[in-house]
């Protein structure tokens, strides 16, 4: 019975993961003619450094909203996830106030006029990760589902307007700053989430981050380290010595050719994390649980490789004048 409800669950995450995954495609033909690939290099650098600060904006505390029985406790660590976006996102304010630097660091004479979007993107991080934790714990996947496609129709779709009007970079990260925000006011208003506004108080804070400091101290380094080495390093040495528009192709191809492990990946780990959370708070082990991940597991890494060959036949349409380059940069990859 649990594995079927498991089931069902995870069907309807894929579901809006694969129609939030499959928008892109579909734009990004148009998306590649109307941007240049100096300004996807600029806006992946400006989104690199953004996901830097907005991995850790919560000190990953938002990652704890699921886990307790009481809701006042949930509540407690949805207020300091939200007091530490909002300290980390005047931190950031650093990343602008050094942008020429920044800039000469990069070689890039344009990437200093976009980083003052990067305490905003942080914020964005936050709010958006916090309520998505929030309806995650009341396990509802259909509001995460349709979230995940607002997501997609926005950034996409709103990107493809701004440039068709002439915003250029700034279109693009405009489309995905409202990505962020919009559904944090869906859900707000969706879901009527009420607040218990007599527990706010710095002794709450002082309480979570005691009792829940491996967030924190743990599991923010790992996630900080992990997108320093694999996106701030990597998008730093490719803009640098070989220009944003070589680093522009390398990201969108990356973007692309990573869809299907993020399509089961992400589908499975929030409603295996929340029903792992429940059965331990109930003093039980689900080992179903572990088997259909082992197995999707298995099946995730059949998908990317039965997927692969579409590599070919979609970059002759999203990026037909960079095709030989393109193609490099998916062998590196992979």
């Amino acid at each position: 019975m649990a594995d079927k409800k498991f089931i069902k669950n995870f069907v309807t995450m894929l579901t809006g993961n694969t129609i939030s995954q499959l928008i892109p495609f579909l734009v990004a033909s148009f998306l590649t003619r109307i941007y240049l690939p100096t300004e996807f290099g600029v806006f992946s650098n400006v989104l690199a450094l953004s996901t830097l600060f907005g991995i850790v904006s919560c000190g990953r505390l938002e990652l704890a909203i699921p886990l307790p029985k009481e809701k006042n406790k949930a509540q407690d660590i949805l207020f300091t996830s939200l007091v530490l976006t909002l300290i980390i996102s005047l931190l950031s304010i650093l990343i602008y106030i050094f942008s020429n630097s920044i800039g000469d660091f990069y070689n890039d004479k344009e990437l200093p006029n976009y980083l003052f979007y990067v305490p905003i993107c942080v914020l964005s991080f936050g709010f958006l990760g916090v309520t998505n934790n929030w309806i995650l714990r009341h396990k509802e996947y259909k509001v995460l589902s349709r979230i995940k496609i607002i997501q997609s129709v926005i950034n996409n779709f709103g990107a493809l307007f701004l440039g068709y009007i002439g915003f250029g970079i700034h279109g693009l990260l405009i489309a995905w700053l409202l990505s962020q925000f919009i559904p944090v006011v869906y859900i707000l208003f969706k879901e009527k989430i009420k607040w218990e506004k007599n527990r706010f108080s710095k002794s709450v804070v002082v309480d979570v981050l005691k009792n829940y400091k491996d967030f924190p101290m743990i599991n923010s380094l790992h996630a900080f380290t992990d997108i320093f080495a694999t996106q701030v390093i990597i998008f730093w040495v490719i803009s640098t010595f070989y220009g944003d528009d070589n680093l522009g192709l390398f990201a969108q191809m990356n973007k692309y050719i990573k869809a299907p492990i993020v399509l089961i990946t992400s589908s499975v780990s929030q409603i295996f994390y929340v029903e792992v959370s429940k059965a331990i708070n109930e003093g039980k082990f689900y080992f179903t649980y572990f088997r259909f991940t082992n197995f999707i597991q298995e099946t995730e890494k059949s998908i990317f490789i039965e997927c692969s060959w579409l590599f070919v036949w979609i970059n002759w349409i999203v990026f037909w004048c960079h095709f030989r380059l393109v193609d490099l940069f998916f062998f590196i990859d992979l």
